[in-house]
This record gives C-alpha cells, sequence and structure tokens, in this order.
C-alpha cells in the first residue's frame, strides 16, 4: 500500500515537471516494494539517462527476475548495453522484444545498429529493411542502409536507398550527398561521383575529404592534365600549412605526389607531340624535297 502511495505521488509530480522530486518518491517506491515493475523501469530509465549503466542494469534485473518478459526493461537493459558498447549482450534483449511481438521501428534499428557493430552486416541490413516497414520515408534508414549496402559492394542498393534519402530530407544533405559520390565512384561512374562531391561542397565548403575525392574523381573523368591538376591544387591551396588539420595529412602528401606525377606527364606528353610534329615537318620537308627533284628531273 506504501508503495503504490509513493509511486501515485511520483507519477504526480513528473506529470508538473517535478523530475527530481518524482525520483525520490520512485526511490521511496522501491525501498518498500523492490519488485515494482513501473518503478524499475522509471528509476532503471533515469539511471541510464545518467550514464550510470551498472545501476541501470541492477534495477532491470531485479525486475526481470521476476517477470522475465517486461518488454520495458528488456527494452532499457539492451539500450543500456549498447550504450556501453557490448553490442553482444544488448542483441538477445533486442531480439526477444522482436519475439514478443513488440518490435517498432526503434527496436529494429537498434537491433540493426548492434548487428552491425557486432559484425554481422547481412543481418542489420534485414533490420534496417523491417524498420523501413514501420516508418517507410525515413530518411535516415535509407541512409544508413545506403552505407551498409556499399559497405557490403552493393552498390546498385547503395545508390538506390541513398537517392531514396536525399530525396526525402530536407535537412543539409552533405552526408547523404558525400556517400552516394562515394557509392559512384567505386561504380568507377567518375562524371558522377565528381557531380555528388561537387554538391557535397556546395552543402559543406569544409568537408575535407569532399574535396579531395573531388580532385581524384576529376583525375579519372577528364582528360586535359591542367584541368585534373588544378581541382588537386584547389585542396592543397585550401589545407596547406605548417602544421595541417589532422584529418587533411595523409590527402595532402598523396595530392603533392600526385600533382608532381601529373606535372611529369604533361611534360612527356607535350615531348612526344613535339616530336611527333618535328617528325612530321621533317616528312613534309622531305616529301617538298623529292617533289623538287622529280621536277628538276623532268626539266
Amino acid at each position: 500500500e506504501n508503495a503504490q502511495f509513493y509511486y501515485s505521488r511520483g507519477l504526480a509530480n513528473e506529470r508538473m515537471a517535478k523530475d527530481s522530486l518524482a525520483f525520490e518518491l520512485f526511490k521511496k517506491t522501491h525501498k518498500y516494494d523492490q519488485f515494482h515493475q513501473n518503478v524499475l523501469y522509471k528509476l532503471s530509465k533515469e539511471s541510464l539517462r545518467n550514464n550510470d549503466y551498472q545501476q541501470a542494469l541492477a534495477y532491470t534485473a531485479m525486475g526481470l527476475g521476476k517477470n522475465e518478459n517486461n518488454v520495458s526493461l528488456l527494452s532499457i537493459t539492451a539500450q543500456t548495453y549498447s550504450a556501453m558498447a557490448v553490442f553482444y549482450e544488448a542483441i538477445p534483449h533486442y531480439e526477444k522484444i522482436i519475439k514478443l511481438g513488440q518490435g517498432n521501428e526503434f527496436i529494429h534499428t537498434k537491433l540493426a545498429y548492434a548487428y552491425y557493430k557486432d559484425g554481422k552486416k547481412d543481418k542489420a541490413i534485414e533490420q534496417y529493411k523491417m524498420a523501413l516497414v514501420y516508418e517507410p520515408g525515413n530518411s535516415s534508414t535509407h541512409f544508413l542502409l545506403g552505407k551498409l549496402y556499399a559497405n557490403t559492394q552493393d552498390f546498385k542498393q547503395s545508390e538506390a536507398h541513398l537517392l531514396m534519402a536525399i530525396e526525402i530530407k530536407d535537412q543539409p544533405l552533405d552526408a547523404e550527398y558525400f556517400s552516394l559520390a562515394l557509392t559512384y565512384k567505386y561504380l568507377e561512374d567518375y562524371k558522377k561521383a565528381f557531380d555528388y562531391f561537387q554538391k557535397t561542397l556546395k552543402e559543406n565548403p569544409d568537408h575535407i575529404r569532399a574535396l579531395y575525392e573531388r580532385a581524384v574523381a576529376g583525375d579519372n573523368y577528364f582528360k586535359d592534365f591542367d584541368t585534373k591538376i588544378n581541382y588537386y591544387q584547389a585542396f592543397w591551396d585550401k589545407y596547406y600549412s605548417e602544421d595541417p588539420h589532422y584529418l587533411a595529412r595523409e590527402m595532402l602528401y598523396l595530392t603533392k605526389t600526385r600533382i608532381s606525377d601529373l606535372k611529369e606527364k604533361k611534360h612527356l606528353a607535350a615531348e612526344k607531340i613535339s616530336e611527333e610534329n618535328e617528325k612530321d615537318q621533317l616528312k613534309d620537308s622531305l616529301a617538298e624535297a623529292d617533289a623538287s627533284d622529280i621536277s628538276e628531273q623532268k626539266k
């Protein structure tokens, strides 16, 4: 009786946004009834919110010891293990929620991510697809699926989901554009890759890798040496310094090497053209001389 009294008071204070007082009343409820399912959910949820993971797990273990099918406590347990990055422990609890018929977009998305982090990419894809059954217009899920498909070398599916994410989303799209550009790069469609790296930079001009990858795509797409060099030079000019951004360091080295390589190739190509022109001029001169000799002989 006392436990329910304090729990009811706690709910009333929670509705009035008096969270600290509500939490104290929930703790009093727990003192009178250690296995009060609803209060254990409230306490474990608050512990998770405060990153007190061991306490959260202690509360959920008490409740699940009495009712192993309490979906709310299973969810907090799974979310706590996910927050701790112990994904192999989180997975069975998410799976049990689904088995109990309580799956939803949130649970399938959480399970998908846990599978992905646990190295089970195919299962992660299936769960993200299940999440889309509940919310087909979720651009974030399409984006994550697109990245996962690219990660598994299924670039056509990657393209489809990334394009869908872009179509749905009306906020900044640099991440989606960048992932789609990488997909086109791996498909060796360098024109589209270049265009989407350009779009990435329009959304976010300070996207370091996009500026470098644009140069790589341009290098593969354009024929003119100066055009190729100019895109690499744009990256070099923006990010080279005595102490460059740590994300740009390796790309700066690759850029410097490639600029030098392209200049050498440009020089060699120019020499080859010059030699061919000289040969053509020599042929023309010889032909003129032969014609002149023939003319003199006829005279």
